[in-house]
């Protein structure tokens, strides 16, 4: 009995390095992160001339391929919303657009550094949502779902167990006869 408790006491004895190193291991080679953000969102052209400045929300899902250090791959499930602007204010509500896109991300610079650019780009489907007054009161909404894409960039600040972030982005959404377009300008929390 006490040569099996000695011989357990042994092996435990040089498992826990192997053990602790094959964790801290898994750790900083974390392949699926998590993240949030939220923000300006401003509406330009068409959008632009119909809406205000509005908000941004987004959750995000990170996957970091182990063999590419570099790339990132982000999916996002994002919500923006703008009231309707002084000109158009007694037919229009507002406007708000659901995402779920997928995106690339490319990182610049040092892994070690502080402050680390990056450059986004993706695709995704939009749902748009429109409210209205009409003329007997209360309200009505029209929505379409149409395909866009987004390119941006920003920066990475790593801090000791989760990092944060600050991007601006260009979201163009197809839609029949034209594009609405705006900029989201978020900072976020990356874990």
């Amino acid at each position: 009995m006490k040569r099996s408790a000695k011989l357990m006491g042994l092996m435990t004895l040089f498992a826990l390095p192997l053990v602790a190193t094959s964790v801290a291991t898994a750790q900083s080679a974390r392949t699926i992160g998590f993240g949030v953000s939220g923000g300006l969102s401003q509406p330009i052209g068409d959008l632009g001339d119909r809406t205000k400045s509005g908000y941004s929300v987004a959750g995000h899902v990170y996957l970091a391929p182990t063999t590419m250090p570099r790339l990132n791959l982000r999916g996002d499930l994002s919500y923006d919303a703008w009231d309707a602007s002084d000109a158009v204010a007694l037919a229009e509500k507002s406007r708000n657009v659901a995402a779920l896109t997928g995106n690339a991300i490319f990182r610049l610079g040092e892994t070690t550094s502080a402050a680390r650019p990056f450059l986004l780009g993706g695709v995704g489907a939009y749902r748009s949502q429109t409210t209205l007054f009409p003329i007997g009161g209360g309200t009505v909404s029209a929505s379409t779902t149409n395909v866009g894409v987004q390119a941006g960039g920003g920066f990475d600040f790593n801090l000791s167990g989760f990092s944060t972030f600050v991007e601006a982005k260009v979201v163009n959404i197809f839609t029949d006869g034209s594009s609405a377009r705006y900029v989201p300008i978020t900072f976020g929390v990356r874990f």
